[in-house]
């Protein structure tokens, strides 16, 4: 690493990047407003033609043509639709902003051949699964390498090694943490994040060579864009890679044990992607002139793969091994995805997905079903880290967490709530016997000892319960959480150490 290489937040913060033109930066601020209407993103984008001339050549394209040509801008907006305007239009005033910007020297057809076949490979798989974040993927997929032109601009001579380093081909972010100790994902991220753009695009884009590495607490919207993402950077590295065939064997392993999906379906998916590239990139006048056969290039991409596999044939436990490794990693993402890495309960997130299970399970069932809800929430808790210090804290909330887990039966689902505040959800439960987990559940925590440094502190919770039969609906399941919410204070208002359960009856308002 050079001596003389900027830090990260000097290079997001160069002033010679090019930033975001004024429609652009006024897209955003309207992307920001979810109240905001199609007739008020129109009077923004009729304001540079070029851009309307582009969502009008969008909407009459493959991707969205449903018969009759559009003509004017508010058809072609009614057409696409709010979410996608919005999207789009960003897509194509970022592309038009760094298209202008000052990178001489640098490789701008290999760089937009990149980010146009992983935006429409991401795009193209979330039609796939049918999801619809297709366009949001459009856009972390296009953007996702701007690092680099951001690396070469403001740090071209340490930056021309790496790409030396990479036989003149994009640098991958492994060969740039080597060379540079960060990468072109980490610093696509912080530019996204300044110019304003929304958190999950920004998110995403920094974790595209490691959605594993996703935040604490990041939602399950953005994990699933993530590895919609990754999936379309593995697409890209295998129809414009050197290294075709690991790229290929690890995305097959990928639509065979992720996602469920046959060889023919990659198959299609590789090479249908050729005139949806082609198309945008004559929509954003990219000019990527002499497009290889996609075909040809996935049947290259087989032979490098079947290579490869031969030369791993003499050891089958290898490749079993990989297969398991994979299996492994994605229980791994899935359980980090569900954990709360402190008291390793499940987390909020999880709890919010469980409850609306159960809330499925009452209303498809013939008949009738109740449905608990317990809150703890640790008495005193600051006086603790007050007293003892956030280490003691930590320890009480991992005591208690693992109380919490031994005595709450199997079939319920323990989960951390926030802070001090834990909760289970208790399915086939009417009062007497809500009160009576929540009484063992506490008596047995009263009976246990926090031990930090040869003490013995005692911890004590307060219990709010609430059951209800007929809970069909989202809203009444937050309307009994509400209500154990309200028993768990009367519980602490009562002198705490103690529990409040109760069976109440809901109505759908």
């Amino acid at each position: 690493m050079s001596a003389s290489l900027p830090s990260l937040v000097e290079i997001v913060n160069a002033d010679n990047l090019p930033t975001p033109p004024m429609v652009a930066t006024e897209i955003l601020r309207l992307t920001r407003d979810e109240g905001v209407s199609l007739d008020e993103l129109s009077m923004v984008v009729s304001q540079d033609p070029a851009l309307t001339a582009k969502l009008m050549k969008l909407a009459n394209s493959s991707l969205f043509a449903r018969g009759t040509d559009v003509v004017s801008l508010d058809q072609a907006m009614m057409r696409l639709g709010l979410k996608t305007v919005k999207l789009m239009a960003l897509s194509f005033s970022l592309v038009n902003s760094v298209q202008q910007s000052k990178g001489e020297g640098f490789d701008f057809p290999l760089f937009w051949k990149h980010g146009l076949v992983r935006a429409v490979a991401g795009r193209n798989f979330a039609a796939l699964l049918k999801q619809k974040n297709g366009e949001e993927a459009f856009l972390c997929g296009l953007l996702s390498r701007l690092g680099q032109l951001a690396l070469f601009i403001v740090a071209k001579d340490t930056y021309q090694e790496v790409i030396a380093a990479a036989d003149y081909q994009l640098p991958s972010a492994s060969l740039e943490q080597e060379y540079l100790g960060y990468d072109h994902c980490e610093v696509s991220g912080s530019l996204l994040e300044k110019w304003g753009l929304p958190e999950l695009i920004s998110v995403v884009v920094r974790h595209v060579s490691d959605p594993t590495a996703m935040p604490d607490g990041a939602s399950e919207e953005a994990m699933n864009l993530a590895m919609i993402v990754r999936v379309a950077s593995l697409a890209e590295s295998v129809l414009l890679d050197d290294d075709k065939g690991s790229a290929m064997q690890t995305l097959s392993d990928t639509f065979e044990f992720v996602f469920d999906l046959d060889e023919s379906t990659l198959q299609e998916f590789l090479v249908g992607m050729q005139s949806s590239v082609d198309e945008v990139a004559e929509l954003l006048d990219l000019g990527l002139e002499n497009q290889a056969n996609f075909a040809a290039i996935v049947d290259q991409a087989r032979m490098q793969m079947v290579q490869i596999s031969l030369g791993a044939a003499a050891d089958l436990q290898a490749s079993e091994s990989r297969n398991q490794q994979l299996e492994q990693d994605n229980a791994e993402l899935e359980h980090e995805a569900n954990t709360d890495k402190m008291t390793g309960l499940n987390n909020r997130a999880f709890f919010d997905r469980q409850l609306s299970a159960e809330v499925q399970k009452v209303k498809d069932s013939s008949t009738e079903r109740w449905l608990g809800i317990l809150l703890l929430d640790v008495d005193r808790f600051k006086l603790f880290n007050d007293t003892h210090g956030h280490v003691v804290g930590d320890e009480v909330l991992k005591t208690v967490a693992k109380v919490f887990l031994d005595v709450t039966p199997e079939g319920f689902f323990p989960a951390r709530y926030g802070g001090e505040e834990f909760v289970v959800i208790v399915p086939e439960t009417q009062e007497d016997e809500l009160l009576e987990l929540a009484e063992n559940i506490r008596r047995t925590i009263e009976a246990t000892k926090v031990k930090m440094d040869g003490k013995e502190l005692s911890v004590t919770i307060s219990i709010g319960g609430a059951c209800a039969t007929g809970i069909v609906e989202e809203s009444l399941a937050h309307n009994l959480l509400k209500s154990a919410d309200a028993l768990l204070y009367e519980a602490k208002e009562g002198g705490r150490n103690a529990s409040a359960c109760r069976a109440i009856q809901l109505e759908v308002v």
